[in-house]
């Protein structure tokens, strides 16, 4: 099966005048993520607002954004930027950059934990307490 996926991936790089094999190890992750995970989400979204109450939805919501914002700061192109500096000869950015990102990531951490418990204790009457 492999030998025959290799065959196809080589005959076709004629027509896109591109690596296919590379392509191939490379984005086929990514696509499967996106095939599979944008219909789930809109799935779970649909189901959830049969599912739950305006208001929950609506809470749901809010928390889902909220998280997408936190998630903005994660520095998504660190391990790429590291790979490059190591292989241009720079150890040390191996050392620095996780430094760096733990850093972020629990800053990140605790400002959510902080808005959780001011929310938690701001509004005890909450829908989400209820």
């Amino acid at each position: 099966m492999q030998n025959y996926l290799y065959r196809i991936l080589r005959w076709s790089e004629r027509y896109t005048r591109t690596d296919m094999v590379y392509l191939a190890k490379g984005g086929f992750w990514t696509g499967v993520k996106r095939v599979f995970g944008i219909p789930l989400g809109i799935g779970l979204s649909i189901a959830l607002a049969n599912l739950l109450t305006p208001e929950d939805f609506g809470v749901y919501k809010f928390v889902l954004a909220f998280a997408g914002i936190i998630t903005a700061f994660s520095l998504t192109g660190m391990s790429t930027a590291v790979m490059q500096a190591v292989a241009q000869g720079y150890e040390g950015a191996g050392v620095r950059s996780t430094i760096f990102t733990t850093t972020t990531r629990y800053s990140g951490r605790v400002c959510y934990s902080l808005q959780h418990h001011f929310h938690s204790f701001t509004a005890s009457t909450s829908i989400l307490h209820s």
